[in-house]
């Protein structure tokens, strides 16, 4: 029987997943991109899917390192990170200003009705942030929290991208073998 914390986590599980494919059909990310750079030199798929992946980097770099930022690093980490002049794990894109990603809309309100904590925590950071620059959460934020209620170990954050991203990029990378 799955439990109700479970459940919540399962369920913005197939949020992310939709919203992370919905970016991928928008061609809305580097890993479809590359995939379709290595289908134009008419390389196989599989070649195509370890590119993409080389791409996220271990463990997909940026859903590790939002991870860390909401769960351990908190508002004081993110402000450090910007003293130096890097980027902040899990902010930057422009889905919540701009208005372009409905799907990330219903991912972000989802975790606001259902997991006050993690939003709380997400939240401290982007208010933290926002008076230095004007960056917001984004999907690699949600991803992570997504990830932590999932129980996933670290670095096995890989396997939410991976399961958003696959179908896409088959789609994307026979498109562009076969001419389509």
């Amino acid at each position: 029987m799955v439990d109700a914390a479970m459940e919540s986590a399962l369920k913005l599980k197939s949020l992310v997943v939709a919203a992370h494919r919905q970016a991928a059909y928008n061609n809305d990310n580097l890993s479809s991109d590359i995939v379709k750079r290595i289908a134009l030199t008419k390389a196989p798929f599989q070649q195509a899917v370890i590119g993409a992946l080389a791409s996220s980097g271990a463990g997909h770099g940026p859903i590790q390192h939002s991870r860390w930022l909401i769960y351990q690093g908190g508002p004081e980490a993110a402000l450090a990170i910007l003293e130096r002049k890097e980027r902040v794990p899990g902010f930057g894109n422009s889905f919540f200003r701009d208005d372009i990603d409905e799907a990330w809309f219903t991912v972000r309100d989802f975790v606001k009705a259902e997991m006050p904590e993690d939003w709380e925590q997400l939240d401290a950071i982007h208010q933290a942030i926002l008076p230095i620059k004007e960056i917001h959460p984004n999907a690699a934020s949600f991803s992570a929290i997504c990830a932590q209620r999932l129980g996933l170990p670290v670095g096995g954050e890989l396997a939410l991208a991976m399961e958003a991203r696959a179908v896409v990029w088959a789609i994307q990378w026979a498109e562009v073998f076969y001419n389509v």
